[in-house]
């Protein structure tokens, strides 16, 4: 039987008394013979019908002859490459790949394919402006030698293989590799060739500080600075991993422990130029090398993780000290009246400590929470702390996170563990309406007491950005009104007394 249609919709087919029409990703036959007029417009029917289907599906279909040219192509296919249907016809399929991808195709595709009768799988196309995509193929061989092939352009699929796999083997925060892909490098470079094999460890200073002080936001900046410190320092076939929390891995293939601890070297320098927040960049680092293939590659990972403990251990006290330091300037320069109303504060509360009898070491006790009570006001905005006008209470309830930032900081430092406590309850009062915690009387550290009193009234008799001083008299007056309110009534009452 021979079908002759429209060749702008399609060509003709003879296969032997079978039309076949392909639809998506299967045939459909139609057998039979033509007896009649009506038996060849009810094929005829049919067949507009199937055409129909196959140019309004987003699947591109192209028939080719038995010299592999096009003889049809329906609009899906056609636009993929960027023609027209018209101006595929006649053309060899070789024109839409690359000359690598061709040669993949006529050595390993089309042989099986002829050979099995089908093809299913990936390949590379090429558009009229030269650009190129990702396809997906399945080849059917009809008779004759002739085959269908219909493709998908699977670009959006790859991408997002792409990400899920990037994802997989990459950091999300620092978009270092991670742990698992280090780990597979470790075990891929652990070769002859590669050695000497050195490796580095390292332990960040000050990020649990950081996301207590600043919250997480600031923490995951620090790490992002970080990984750009290791980036620059190291070089790009030096494999750089974030292995957790604030820990990061180095491989370094071919490179001797000379060049490593130079590397180490390289690291520190470049985070002593930096301060976020305030807060030098600060990491302990561990490296070691393996020189033999007979020693395991896991030894020398734990030779690196002892070294950098090492250096941890020995660094710790000097690295929080600087980081307080550094937060306790950061304090200072964050508004002109903080320093000066810290240096007042610490004149009042060591006369007010002298005349309870308090001992030297509870004097200095005193006297570190009287300068930094405050510390908490470092993760304050700015633009509230020095507010010209009267704070509204969105500004209040932002101001009143101090005490809790101030106690997370001073629990992540051992100089500051002594007066966290005092630190977080400066703002609670007698009558148990103050904040953070609502606690009451006795219940509120006895120096947090005496910092709260004093500090009320040295706020009183100075100048705010929001208010202006009252006087001497009219503070006294303040303190005596909220005595067994807001302070210890006692306390109030000797403090009056050694300030009149």
């Amino acid at each position: 039987m021979k079908v002759k249609i429209d060749i702008y919709r399609i060509i003709f087919i003879e296969l032997f008394g079978i039309i076949v029409i392909f639809l998506y990703w299967g045939l459909i036959v139609i057998q039979g013979s033509v007896n009649s007029r009506s038996d060849q417009q009810s094929i005829n029917e049919k067949i507009n019908l199937q055409l129909a289907a196959m140019n309004a599906t987003m699947d591109g279909i192209a028939i080719h002859g038995q010299d592999e040219k096009i003889i049809y192509s329906n609009e899906a296919h056609a636009k993929m490459y960027g023609y027209i249907p018209e101006d595929l016809i006649g053309e060899d399929w070789r024109r839409f790949y690359d000359s690598e991808e061709v040669q993949r195709f006529e050595e390993e595709i089309m042989p099986k394919f002829f050979s099995e009768g089908q093809w299913r799988g990936e390949a590379i196309g090429r558009r009229i402006d030269g650009s190129k995509f990702p396809q997906e193929l399945s080849l059917t061989l009809l008779e004759n030698s002739t085959f269908i092939c219909i493709l998908r352009d699977i670009t959006k699929r790859k991408e997002a293989e792409k990400r899920v796999k990037y994802l997989s083997l990459h950091d999300k925060v620092t978009g270092l590799y991670n742990r698992v892909y280090f780990e597979e490098e470790l075990e891929r470079l652990d070769t002859k060739r590669q050695l000497p094999l050195s490796l580095i460890i390292g332990d960040m200073n000050g990020l649990k500080l950081v996301n207590d002080a600043f919250g997480h936001m600031a923490g995951d900046q620090r790490l992002k600075r970080m990984a750009e410190i290791l980036k620059s320092s190291c070089r790009q076939e030096d494999i750089i991993a974030r292995w957790g929390g604030d820990e990061f891995t180095i491989i370094l293939p071919k490179t001797d422990s000379i060049t490593a601890d130079g590397v180490c070297k390289r690291i520190k320098e470049a985070c002593s130029t930096i301060k976020d927040d305030g807060i030098p960049m600060s990491i302990a680092l561990g490296a070691a090398t393996k020189e033999d293939l007979k020693e395991d590659i896991y030894d020398i990972f734990e030779e690196a993780e002892d070294r950098m403990y090492r250096n941890k251990l020995m660094n710790s006290s000097s690295a929080r000290h600087e980081i307080i330091s550094s937060l306790q300037k950061t304090l200072l320069e964050k508004d002109y009246e903080t320093e000066a109303h810290a240096r007042r504060l610490k004149q009042l509360v060591m006369k007010f400590g002298n005349k309870l009898g308090f001992t030297s070491d509870t004097l200095d006790k005193l006297s570190l929470l009287a300068t930094l009570h405050d510390i908490g006001k470092v993760a304050i905005s700015d633009r509230i702390l020095n507010k010209q006008k009267k704070l509204s209470q969105e500004d209040w309830r932002e101001i009143r996170r101090h005490p809790e930032i101030g106690y997370r900081i001073a629990q992540a430092s051992d100089n500051l563990t002594s007066i966290a406590d005092e630190i977080l309850a400066h703002h609670e009062w007698w009558n148990g309406k103050g904040y953070p915690q609502g606690l009451k009387g006795d219940e509120i550290p006895f120096l947090a007491r005496i910092i709260s009193i004093i500090d009320s009234y040295d706020v009183m008799t100075n100048n705010r950005p929001y208010r202006k001083a009252v006087s001497h008299e009219k503070a006294i007056k303040e303190l005596r009104r909220n005595a067994g309110i807001q302070f210890d009534p006692y306390l109030t009452e000797e403090f009056i007394e050694l300030i009149k």
